[in-house]
């Protein structure tokens, strides 16, 4: 059995519900990330889609998950597909480097009619990284560079004028911003077929989100890379551009060439740009968890309300949970809108929190915007004055 498997069979089907996983996501990342370094029967990216198809039915209760769990792994064989190494999967590939990787990429990726040369481009589709509601993540090597990259595809289904749109202004929004802590685009394209693709830096690391699901992280690690979130937030909002999705996942951890970990925001998806960056929504877009009040109750919103999201974010990083809990749909925007999130230090799981530390998540989760920092500038100004 694979090593990156087992332990999560084992959390799944645990006796007591609070060792198991607390949502379908805390699993479905680490387990997806989990098969694609094994080989089963069926191929990787079938039983990637397979598990994705199915999630709607997991989404009924832990135990069924637990029994899809143990279903699935049956089908997966003791011996682990071999990878490139790290050191080849670098942004810059020597031409023998690129090749090997290829081949791993190519039996790791087999059954995908979109591998290999993506029609009417310069674009070598190696493997899929990630995938979303608009489109799916490959890695992709520009065949004259040499370089991989990440390109960004939108799905055959979802070809409407207002996805078009979406994607459009994804790429615009996050190549006009030029940031260190904001992933850089770089091209943007059409196949012969109609499908509309971007063209991002290629990073290695982690999201927080797959951080935090094996738990908190500590005060010392959480303020720089906050402050990163907010410096990043600052550029955007100073170009007229609010990201209004912020969470965990929209995170991208690094290791800069000094041994550093640094931020990259990723997925300006449903940011808004210019005059509507600070304007009355005309419809929610976002994740439930992490909206300001002001966006759920189709208020007017600017950049405060991003800085609403990154106190969520900075609460859950600390403490392993967020300030609303779970729960449906409906009673957690509720709590959003109404109640107030218990200070971390009155929690039994927060109270080595520094109290400069807690203070300003806490000004930044106001349910008014005027309680809040006025500018991202302001809060990682005042986050760099802790000293842990």
């Amino acid at each position: 059995v694979h090593p990156g498997v087992d332990p999560l069979i084992a959390r799944a089907t645990a006796e007591d519900p609070g060792e198991r996983p607390r949502d379908v996501g805390a699993l479905l990342r680490p387990l997806r990330a989990a098969l694609h370094r094994v080989k089963p029967r069926c191929g990787p990216p079938d039983l990637v889609a397979y598990l994705e198809r199915v999630v709607g039915d997991l989404l009924r209760g832990r135990q069924s998950l637990s029994r899809f769990l143990l279903e699935t792994h049956v089908k997966t064989a003791p011996k682990p597909v071999r990878k490139a190494s790290s050191r080849t999967r670098t942004l810059l590939l020597k031409s023998d480097e690129a090749a090997r990787a290829r081949a791993v990429d190519r039996a790791a990726s087999k059954g995908d009619p979109l591998i290999g040369i993506l029609p009417g481009t310069k674009y070598r589709i190696l493997r899929p990284i990630g995938e979303g509601g608009m489109g799916t993540v490959y890695a992709a090597e520009h065949v004259d560079l040499e370089k991989v990259f990440a390109l960004k595809i939108l799905h055959k289904e979802r070809r409407s004028k207002g996805d078009l749109i979406q994607l459009r202004q994804e790429a615009r929004a996050a190549s006009k911003l030029g940031h260190p802590n904001i992933v850089s685009v770089t091209d943007f394209g059409e196949t012969p077929d109609g499908r509309v693709f971007f063209v991002m830096e290629y990073l290695e690391g982690e999201s927080l989100g797959e951080v935090l699901d094996a738990g908190p992280i500590t005060e010392d690690r959480a303020l720089p890379m906050l402050i990163e979130v907010c410096d990043a937030l600052a550029a955007a909002h100073d170009k007229g551009v609010g990201h209004r999705d912020i969470k965990p996942d929209n995170i991208f951890l690094v290791q800069s060439p000094e041994r550093k970990e640094s931020v990259k925001l990723l997925d300006f998806g449903v940011a808004v740009v210019g005059e509507a960056a600070e304007h009355k929504p005309e419809s929610i877009a976002g994740t439930p968890h992490y909206m300001s009040p002001e966006l759920i109750n189709f208020q007017p919103v600017d950049g405060r309300s991003d800085l609403y999201s990154v106190g969520v974010v900075a609460y859950e990083a600390l403490v392993g949970f967020r300030p609303f809990g779970q729960g449906p749909l409906i009673e957690l925007l509720r709590r959003q809108i109404r109640e107030q999130p218990k200070p971390l230090r009155a929690l039994p799981e927060g109270q080595h929190v520094h109290p400069a530390f807690e203070a300003v998540i806490m000004r930044a989760l106001a349910k008014k915007p005027v309680d809040r920092f006025m500018t991202a500038h302001d809060m990682a100004s005042e986050l760099s004055l802790i000293h842990i």
